[in-house]
């Protein structure tokens, strides 16, 4: 699928590409307003991410406010971050 945008899990070596997890649409008369596209994803992520972890949702809201809801999807793993201890001498 498509990568839609990223999130942070805490810990994570990179941020987390997402993605739906299906194609999401709504049906529209030409004359209408473009539906708005958001990601919703809650606080409290955590690396490692496997590729497929449900992490949100995405939705797409149209001008008379119907919602169409698709989950959304870590498109690759993520791993926590190996981050270099500092040593003293």
């Amino acid at each position: 699928g498509e990568i839609v945008g990223e999130t942070l899990a805490e810990g994570g070596a990179s941020p987390v590409p997402v993605t739906p997890m299906e194609d999401a649409t709504i049906v529209r008369a030409k004359s209408a307003p473009e539906a708005i596209a958001t990601l919703e994803i809650p606080a409290g992520l955590s690396a490692p991410v496997a590729k497929g972890t449900r992490v949100g949702t995405f939705v797409l809201t149209d001008a008379e406010g119907f919602r169409r809801e698709v989950p959304l999807l870590a498109a690759e793993t993520v791993e926590r971050s190996t981050a270099a201890v500092a040593r003293s001498w």
